[in-house]
């Protein structure tokens, strides 16, 4: 059975082109950070795909943060993930990704993760991945809500496997199981023509460097003919087996995520983009990829 999970208001801070990722409150221009705690100006809060006005207050570090609320309260739990994005008097805005360390009364206690400390995950055998690039047109209106993005996923995937053998899966097998990134009208009822453009595109190939539950790391060779840039929206698609299951009943898992360009590097022949997901994956998927790191 396929689950659908409306991604819109989520993806909307990734899609930001001005906001500025950072794991702690040091890499803050003192200005805003005055504006901030005195009061004058409140952090935007995302909890749950919902978007808040909060004020917050520094603790005794810079990767600590105390959120003034007394209505979600009731609704939050401790290791619970919050996306906390910073006005400033300019265009950029500060990102911090955190977790709920302590919830009091009147307000709820984050800690600042580092962005970049997601567990990441190598193949013991290469893994294709194919590269297509979401057109600028495409891309401004999934920002501006006039496209939806939303996100299929059997929901088998929901749930941690019993033993993992991790393993590029067979061009042969049948894909049972998908997360696949979908676009849909502003409605949400019907696809539209941006999306079946978007598959029938040909796409770049590519290596898989790792992944992990919030993007991918992905070679391709310079021959290929396309640039790339930072801040650019592509569709990545791969295959993998779910090895718990003993051939010849070996399950197919299917993505197709989509995804920003975070940085690039160039090699003597090759070119490596480095990718968020517009959305992370769920953290059971790890299961999957345990026996390959």
């Amino acid at each position: 059975m396929q689950t659908d999970i409306d991604l819109s208001k989520q993806i909307k801070e990734v899609l930001n082109r001005n906001n500025i990722q950072i794991g702690s409150m040091k890499f803050v221009d003192s200005d805003t950070k005055e504006n901030l705690f005195a009061q004058r100006t409140k952090a935007i809060v995302l909890i749950n795909n919902k978007v808040f006005e909060r004020k917050i207050n520094p603790l005794v570090d810079d990767r600590t943060l105390d959120i003034f609320d007394t209505q979600l309260n009731r609704y939050l739990k401790k290791g619970q993930p919050v996306l906390v994005v910073l006005p400033t008097d300019g265009k950029k805005r500060y990102v911090l990704q955190t977790k709920i360390v302590n919830i009091f009364i009147d307000r709820f206690q984050l800690v600042v993760l580092d962005p970049r400390d997601a567990k990441r995950f190598s193949f013991s055998s290469p893994l294709g991945v194919k590269i297509r690039a979401v057109c600028e047109a495409t891309a401004i209106r999934i920002q501006t809500g006039e496209i939806r993005l939303s996100r299929h996923i059997d929901e088998s995937l929901l749930e941690v496997p019993a033993s993992v053998n991790m393993q590029s899966a067979s061009p042969h097998q049948d894909p049972l199981f998908s997360i696949m990134d979908i676009l849909l009208n502003d409605e949400g009822s019907d696809q539209v023509d941006d999306f079946a453009k978007l598959e029938s595109q040909h796409p770049i190939d590519g290596n898989l460097i790792d992944i992990s539950c919030g993007g991918m790391c992905v070679s391709y060779q310079h021959s290929a003919g396309t640039r790339f840039f930072v801040n650019q929206m592509l569709a990545t698609e791969c295959s993998f087996a779910n090895g718990s299951k003993s051939p010849p009943e070996n399950e197919q898992i299917n993505l197709f995520i989509l995804a920003i360009v975070r940085s690039m590097k160039s090699n003597q022949d090759s070119k490596q983009l480095n990718l968020q997901f517009l959305a992370a994956l769920p953290k059971t998927i790890q299961s999957y990829w345990q026996s390959a790191s």
